[in-house]
């Protein structure tokens, strides 16, 4: 069973739930303005289902609703920011921007900041810097902790999720190319919403602690615990190693590593890098270009006669006007853990 909600009422309710929990009115907007967007485009796994983990952060001081950002480091391309354990939501788009108009300015910038609580979807940064014309990278690791993920061949945990963004401009305001994935095959938000409803995940997503394939969502999670898999087998665990030593080296913030692995407090290191087309090509050209590789994807005759080619970001697009035209969809079991997570805060929804 599940309940619609409309997307406006859904924020209204998520900003009363952080202003009880202590969480200045800015900051609240904010956090529930991504997490509403998360689940007009379809990645429920990054939505509403992340409030209840929220709230137990802001709780236990993993979360600082009040934090502010400290540059620690600058340069005329370059910025080192501590987040001071701000919500992650809050740090990265502040980061977004300075990484945007340093961007803008000087051609490129790189922007890596440490001790972020979780940023969430990855994609929405990516989003506010194509909107000023630039093309946009992100990527995140779990600063050591989160360890969710088993190397190619292993079967134990020894990564995050490790997820990456890039955005590139198409001069299309709603329709730009935006590209957002973890290199484990499958965001842990997307088990927990199998768990909560009981249901048994897809094969190929997680490996039981005996390194057995499985798809029983507990098994992740034990005693004793399983592993996520790589999203591409040898590949993606490199490109996760990569993520891993450009986020969590580069500011600081640290890599996977055996003393951190079981620490429960999580927080992301991320870098945001940015470039400037504008300056070193003819913008229309650029913008010609990128259309007309798209157009020339879509053009490929589809497996299933009425299939379309989608090209990243579409099928977002879609479900997101069909979710503002007739409400999101929240399944019942996260919305009572919802509502309970309120109540214990003496809020009435």
């Amino acid at each position: 069973m599940v309940i619609r909600k409309s997307a406006v009422e859904l924020k209204e309710i998520i900003i009363s739930i952080f202003l009880e929990a202590g969480v200045p009115k800015k900051v609240a907007s904010r956090v529930a303005d991504h997490l509403v967007n998360a689940n007009l485009i379809g990645v429920d796994s990054h939505g509403v289902v992340r409030i209840p983990s929220y709230i137990t952060w802001i709780k236990d001081g993993t979360i600082d609703p009040n934090a502010k950002m400290e540059i620690i480091k600058e340069t005329d391309l370059m910025v080192l920011i501590d987040a001071n354990k701000s919500f992650g939501q809050v740090a990265a788009y502040e980061a977004s921007k300075i990484a945007i108009k340093k961007g803008k300015s000087r051609g490129m910038s790189l922007v890596s900041a440490k001790n972020s609580s979780h940023i969430g979807r990855l994609g929405e940064y990516a989003e506010e810097v194509v909107k000023n014309d630039l093309i946009g990278l992100i990527m995140a690791n779990g600063q050591g902790s989160g360890q969710l993920v088993a190397p190619w061949g292993g079967k134990e945990r020894r990564l995050s999720a490790n997820p990456m963004a890039w955005g590139i401009p198409t001069g299309k305001e709603k329709n730009p190319f935006i590209l957002d994935f973890s290199t484990s095959v499958v965001a842990e938000g997307k088990i927990i919403i199998y768990k909560n409803l009981n249901k048994k995940i897809p094969e190929g997503w997680v490996i039981n602690f005996k390194g057995e394939p499985t798809t029983n969502p507990n098994d992740l999670y034990g005693p004793p615990k399983g592993s996520i898999l790589p999203m591409a087998g040898y590949k993606s665990f490199g490109l996760s190693m990569v993520i891993d030593i450009l986020t969590g080296a580069l500011s600081g913030g640290g890599c996977s590593r055996e003393d951190i692995k079981d620490v429960k407090k999580f927080y992301n290191s991320f870098t945001i890098i940015t470039i400037d087309p504008v300056q070193i090509v003819d913008y229309p050209d650029f913008l010609k270009s990128v259309n007309n590789l798209i157009k020339y994807v879509k053009s490929s005759k589809p497996i299933k006669e009425n299939d379309e080619i989608l090209v990243p970001n579409e099928l977002e697009n879609k479900k997101k006007e069909k979710n503002l035209l007739n409400g999101i969809e929240i399944e019942d079991s996260i919305w009572e853990e919802i509502l309970s997570v309120a109540k214990g805060l003496g809020l009435t929804l």
